[in-house]
């Protein structure tokens, strides 16, 4: 940081020298030359600092170490957002299917689970119908052949 600020006051110093060279200085031929010795001057001095580091044998970017608990966690967060999400979606679409298909559901929860390899499945599946609903049968062997779990039919 000290060598960024140092910089910064030599290009000021530099410039301020300039515009009083520039404003003494003689119009013409004479301040023409005059101002593009002192823009070369300006560019030379911007450029200093740049060609040191080149030939102190370049810059090394390093990124910061990310600690495996954070890495752990922020893996560990975007898995179970996709377990949420694809939750949801199971949800929606079953009970959508089953309402298209005459049942009286009310409301689909699905739990899902993860397994060792990271595979997502089926761990409990809740179907909410109405009273009046008189097809149970039909609808557990309708899902079970489907999502291969025999749901919990909960009546409302």
């Amino acid at each position: 940081m000290d060598n960024v600020l140092s910089f910064v006051g030599v290009v000021c110093v530099c410039v301020a020298a300039v515009s009083i060279v520039g404003a003494v200085s003689p119009s013409g031929a004479t301040g023409k030359t005059l101002s593009l010795v002192t823009g070369v001057f300006i560019v030379c001095v911007m450029l200093a600092p740049i060609s040191d580091l080149f030939k102190n044998g370049g810059f090394e970017i390093t990124l910061p170490k990310i600690s495996e608990s954070l890495e752990y966690d922020a893996e560990k967060a975007y898995n179970d957002a996709v377990v949420t999400e694809t939750a949801s979606r199971l949800e929606s679409d079953l009970k959508a299917e089953l309402m298209s298909e005459g049942y009286g559901v009310t409301d689909v929860e699905i739990k899902l689970s993860v397994n060792d390899d990271g595979g997502i499945f089926i761990d409990s599946l809740r179907i909410y119908i109405d009273k009046t609903e008189k097809r149970i049968g039909k609808l557990i062997a309708d899902v079970r052949g489907e999502y291969k779990i025999t749901p919990e039919i909960i009546t409302r």
